[in-house]
């Protein structure tokens, strides 16, 4: 009977909705959440749905169309986060993005990144940017699984997060860093391979055994574990602690590391 019921909702409650809740949930976990923009600054949200909002939702429908699974999410969600990132405002590459120094810990000159900042900043994107916002969306629709945009929709989804790439390249005008022509390629060969990656773990993936998933205070409590470890970095630096002088660079990306990969298998176990 409610099998019938949801089949007869009206499609704004089963699509559209999720939808547009998604490209809206996107910027406000990505930027506000965090706090990289203040609360007093939500008009700006404006300018951030295109880029925020119509890759969250591009990736999510590409992943449920294609059956990708989370990993696919979040394997695409790096690429999204290299391509905004290393391509649109640069902050990859940038030695003095927004005057914040952010590749002194931990540079490698060799490829003219910093090893702290490239760690971190790909999984803000990859998790809160991308994976959060579809996995709260997901949880209160009726077709979590399932793709909730045609090929319409898909396509305007795909132009939406196009048009969204330009704002902060316009913003950043004639100030925006030179990107060498080996930058740019490095650049899109490493999303590429990430996209790639996404479709390709399909194959890898094995049958789910019968379980009975942890409670819901367990999950909460390691989350809340997770995420303050996540930012420990970032709250030495809020308290007034140079964190280069306290810890050595290449300790504190081996902890991110070390972090996503007790936590990656920890949530497929």
């Amino acid at each position: 009977m409610l099998n019938t019921y949801y089949r007869d909702e009206p499609v704004v409650y089963k699509r559209v909705l999720p939808a547009l809740s998604l490209l809206i949930l996107a910027p406000l976990v990505g930027e506000y959440l965090l706090g990289n923009i203040a609360i007093n600054a939500l008009p700006m949200i404006i300018g951030l749905i295109p880029l925020y909002g119509g890759g969250a939702l591009l990736i999510r429908e590409v992943a449920r169309r294609w059956r990708l699974g989370w990993p696919g999410i979040i394997l695409l969600g790096l690429a999204y986060g290299v391509i905004e990132e290393g391509l649109l405002t640069r902050s990859l590459f940038d030695p003095d993005y927004v005057g914040l120094r952010l590749l002194d810990y931990g540079f490698i000159p060799a490829l003219g990144i910093g090893a702290f900042w490239t760690v971190f900043v790909l999984a803000i994107h990859s998790v809160w940017s991308i994976a959060v916002p579809i996995s709260m969306v997901e949880a209160g629709s009726r077709r979590p699984d399932t793709p909730w945009l045609g090929k319409v929709g898909l396509t305007a989804s795909a132009a939406l997060f196009l048009m969204g790439g330009a704002v902060p390249m316009a913003l950043a005008g004639p100030d925006l860093y030179p990107l060498s022509p080996a930058q740019i390629i490095w650049t899109l060969v490493t999303a590429v391979a990430l996209i790639a990656a996404a479709f390709l773990s399909v194959r890898f993936r094995r049958p789910r055994l019968p379980a009975t998933p942890p409670g819901p205070w367990t999950v909460f409590a390691i989350t809340v574990v997770a995420g303050l470890a996540f930012w420990l970095p970032t709250l030495l630096t809020l308290v007034g602690t140079k964190l280069e002088s306290v810890v050595p660079a290449w300790v504190t990306v081996g902890f991110y590391l070390t972090l996503y990969a007790a936590m990656t298998l920890l949530v497929l176990r």
